[in-house]
């Protein structure tokens, strides 16, 4: 591919890979305890989309992140996050709700394509 064939097939195959599951870096704004092993978190992407003049666009938040808690039977590895704190959440590629909901292998809940608004 030669001149604008070969700049729109990349700038396709870049629109493709950002509907793909991703890891975002975030802030925590809030911290919900959950009851058992796991709590949720609303939380600010950090690094900001932009216009294709160059503006930045802030994103919003999300809200109700689960967080996790490494356990092994009886042990446990606990290190609840606080207002404030910097880290990574994984968005994947596919709506987990089903599974999550049946603690069992299942179908997506909705379409192929991620659905979180950022």
């Amino acid at each position: 591919m030669t001149g604008h064939t070969a700049v729109f097939a990349k700038g396709m195959v870049q629109q493709a890979i950002s509907a793909l599951g991703t890891n975002v870096l975030v802030k925590v704004s809030a911290v919900h305890a959950g009851d058992g092993i796991v709590g949720t978190v609303d939380v600010t992407p950090m690094v900001h989309q932009q216009t294709s003049d160059g503006t930045a666009v802030p994103h919003g938040t999300i809200y109700g992140v689960p967080y996790l808690r490494i356990q092994g039977g009886a042990c446990a590895v606990i290190v609840d996050p606080v207002a404030g704190d910097i880290g990574y959440i994984i968005i994947s590629g596919r709506d987990q709700s089903n599974v999550v909901a049946t603690q069992a292998p299942a179908l997506p809940g909705s379409t192929p394509w991620r659905t979180v608004s950022m």
